[in-house]
Formats: C-alpha cells, sequence, structure tokens
C-alpha cells in the first residue's frame, strides 16, 4: 500500500496540535518532569533549603505521644538556635518492641548504624533496660565531668555505673558513670510509656559539647 504524504500546511489548526502533539508529546512529558525536578531542587536546596539538624535526642522506646514529642523538638530548638528556619533540634524514636515488624526493625538498625558512624547523635534515651547493647559497643561516654561540674546532679541512687549496669566491655570504666535516671524529669513527664525507667547517656563520639551541656542545664534545673 502506498503511504500517502502529509502536508502540514493543508492541515487544520486543530490537526496541527494533535499532529505536534502525537510526535512530541514524549519530549514534552520529559521536559515537564525535568522543570518539576529542577524546581524542585532548587527551591529545597537554594530557594528554601531545609535547617540544619544542630542537635539530635534519639530515644529507643516502645512508643511516645508524637504530639508532645514535637513540643519537646520546640523546646529543645529554642534552647540550641537563634535562627530555627537555618538550625533545628530533633527528637526521634526507634522502636525497640521486639514484636514490631521485621522491615522496621531492619530500617531501625541501618539508622541507627548511618547516624553513629556520622557522629549524628548526641543524647540517648532509653525506655526500659534496653541500653546494654549500645553500652557495650562503647556509644556512651562517661558522664563524671557533668557530674563533677554540677550539671548533672551528684545523686548516687539516680547515676549508673559501668558496674552497675553490668557492662561487661573492656572500653568500659567500671566505675565511671554512663546513664542517668531521668524517669522523674519534668521534661519527659507525660510523652514516654509510663511504668518504665528512662535512662539518659551522652553519646561518645559527638562534637557538640556546648549544646548538650545547654540542654543539660534546662533539663536539670
Amino acid at each position: 500500500m502506498e503511504k500517502r504524504l502529509i502536508d502540514y500546511d493543508d492541515l487544520s489548526r486543530k490537526e496541527k496540535i494533535e499532529h505536534i502533539w502525537e510526535y512530541y508529546k514524549v519530549h514534552f512529558i520529559g521536559s515537564l518532569i525535568l522543570l518539576f525536578i529542577l524546581a524542585w531542587i532548587l527551591n529545597h536546596y537554594v530557594i528554601n533549603p531545609p535547617a540544619e539538624i544542630v542537635f539530635d535526642m534519639s530515644i529507643f522506646t516502645y512508643g511516645m505521644d508524637g504530639e508532645k514529642a514535637e513540643e519537646k523538638k520546640e523546646e529543645l530548638s529554642h534552647l540550641v538556635s537563634d535562627d530555627l528556619t537555618k538550625e533545628v533540634a530533633t527528637i526521634e524514636s526507634f522502636n525497640i518492641d521486639v514484636k514490631a515488624d521485621y522491615t522496621i526493625q531492619i530500617a531501625n538498625m541501618t539508622k541507627i548504624m548511618a547516624k553513629t558512624t556520622l557522629g549524628d547523635l548526641d543524647l540517648l534515651v532509653f525506655v526500659g533496660d534496653n541500653y546494654m547493647k549500645y553500652l557495650n559497643e562503647g556509644m556512651m561516654m562517661p558522664l563524671d565531668e557533668y557530674i563533677r561540674s554540677g550539671i548533672i546532679p551528684d545523686i548516687d541512687e539516680k547515676n549508673y555505673t559501668a558496674k552497675e549496669l553490668g557492662g561487661t566491655e573492656g572500653i568500659l570504666i567500671r566505675e565511671s558513670v554512663y546513664l542517668v535516671d531521668v524517669t522523674e524529669l519534668p521534661f519527659f513527664e507525660g510523652w514516654l510509656p509510663q511504668g518504665k525507667t528512662y535512662y539518659m547517656g551522652v553519646f561518645s563520639n559527638q562534637d557538640n559539647e556546648e549544646n548538650i551541656v545547654n540542654v543539660l542545664n534546662y533539663m536539670f534545673e
């Protein structure tokens, strides 16, 4: 069959539009997608970049009140930042329920490893006695200096040494305090599971001493 050639000039305006769309729709759609991506990148990283996280509290828990946690995050952000459009604090929870979905457990482990490697942790809070793995891996630093300087109250029944916690690794200083019982601190009231002890420690590989001291002073005042 002989293929009939189309004379473009003979086409109506509607037919010309349909003809152009038929032959160039892939290019149009691809260009629109590319423009959308470029606009998003420009807005996200140049025009309205997200605020930098300058303080991290990671909580290992069975659950928490998300709305109240947001309020606490706002409190911490005002402590560590003069401009909330540029710098903020974050509170992130990790589900320690052994019955949690396997994919959630894997996601938690991956996130914790990434934050540990990058040094993106500052304060660690454990709901219940779920701290042993992290203690023996050297993720928490001794708190003796904070206690000597009065930042953390020197209360024997609230401060736990590696020996009292049952730490077994040689990297731990047996008589040094690594965790503090913060269950009764007003800061943690009403948004973490009740009936459990809350233990708090300081991440050993952090480089954020000024903000950590500010937050500890605020909690223990």
